[in-house]
């Protein structure tokens, strides 16, 4: 927060534009990870509210494993532990989310990613079984892929134990 708001903000549109360096993946991570790395300035906050959806968006289905995962970290952060710039469903579609859940070819995406959704389909032991079945029914892929990594996302096991028995 040493620097004025402005000069933060032009730093932070620098960044959003190396985002999207079409010659090299490399460039594209460091600048997913330099974002990353201004979600706690509070100088910078606004100018993330609007770069991050369109940055963020398209990252997460990068070509490149490391730039989906810095992806994937910047949306874990925002729903974990920096709050106040947005929600991470307003900054990725929830249903970009479950592609990925269903198709990425990486298991530490597919595992990031159910991390992410897990406090959305499993609120609490009583309402997991529900959700998941819901999930299972509506995107059949994404359900199994958000099964197979519900334990390493951080799910409790008596709560995959209910969750198995009510389906």
């Amino acid at each position: 927060d040493a620097l004025p708001a402005a000069d933060v903000k032009n730093m932070v549109n620098k960044i959003a534009e190396l985002c999207h360096d079409s010659c090299s993946s490399a460039v594209r991570c460091k600048a997913v990870e330099a974002l990353g790395c201004l979600l706690d300035c509070a100088h910078a906050q606004d100018a993330m509210r609007k770069v991050l959806p369109a940055v963020l968006g398209l990252r997460v289905s990068d070509s490149a494993k490391r730039v989906r995962l810095a992806s994937l970290s910047i949306l874990l952060d925002l729903h974990e532990r920096v709050r106040t710039v947005l929600p991470f469903y307003e900054a990725v579609e929830v249903t970009q989310l479950l592609r990925l859940l269903a198709s990425d070819p990486e298991e530490e995406v597919r595992g990031k990613v159910s991390r992410l959704l897990l406090s959305s389909y499993i609120p609490s032991e009583e309402e997991g079984a529900s959700f998941v079945m819901a999930l299972l029914q509506q995107q059949p892929e994404a359900g199994k892929g958000f099964c197979r990594h519900a334990r390493r996302a951080g799910c409790d096991a008596g709560t995959v134990s209910r969750i198995i028995r009510e389906l």
